[in-house]
């Protein structure tokens, strides 16, 4: 039976490709997110497949303000944190623009903030570039 779950999240997707690993962080079903994250089969499972507009399930969650499952997420090597959508939104930008303020607070560690900056960095070296 587990087997068939597992074949189900890697295998099965609605219209729109979300996968059952997409939906339960959209929903925000935590215990079924934890099962999944912390079964050593997960590695059925991509954690990071996108949608069909780029968001992947570490988005929605964001999008959809379930602090708990992004912070399991965050917290999870393997998930990609700084993906976005098709339309540039990252999970960082879509939890500021729903104001998600605990989301952002989450975001805004020493790790995150890291990221940022170096990413500005280097787009003022780009900018920088063209002037």
């Amino acid at each position: 039976m587990v087997f068939f779950f597992f074949f189900a999240c890697q295998e099965g997707k609605t219209e729109d490709e979300r996968t059952p690993f997409y939906i339960v962080c959209e929903k925000g079903h935590i215990e079924i997110v934890k099962l999944l994250l912390n079964d050593s089969k997960v590695g059925l499972v991509d954690i990071n497949k996108a949608e069909k507009h780029g968001a992947t399930p570490y988005w929605a969650a964001c999008y959809y303000g379930h602090q708990e499952i992004v912070e399991l997420l965050i917290n999870d090597q393997r998930v990609d944190i700084n993906k976005a959508n098709q339309y540039n939104q990252s999970p960082f930008f879509i939890a500021c623009q729903n104001g998600h303020q605990e989301i952002v607070k989450s975001l805004l560690s020493d790790k995150i903030v890291a990221f940022i900056e170096v990413v500005q960095n280097k787009l003022r070296v780009i900018g920088n570039t063209f002037n």
